[in-house]
């Protein structure tokens, strides 16, 4: 699945309803807990998304490359893990 982090039509009508059909409540909180959900965009993207997945959602969220979508970089945000 794919979550667009803005744009003109972040908010409307339209993304609402395929947010819906997604299942997806809150973008930024389903990069890092929902299955299957990359972000796709150039290190400076992914840099300020990560930055604020750490200091919003979870300091330890991780980030990792997983490849090009059609000569487009894509990552995989996922929750960190806590030490004991």
């Amino acid at each position: 699945h794919h979550i667009s982090a803005g744009g003109w039509e972040y908010g409307s009508a339209e993304q609402k309803a395929s947010f819906e059909r997604a299942g997806i409540t809150n973008p930024a909180y389903d990069l890092l807990y929902r299955p299957n959900t990359y972000f796709v965009g150039d290190e400076n993207a992914q840099a300020i998304v990560y930055q604020y997945l750490l200091e919003h959602i979870d300091p330890t969220a991780q980030v990792e490359y997983a490849g090009d979508l059609i000569g487009a970089k894509t990552w995989h945000f996922t929750a960190g893990k806590k030490d004991k």
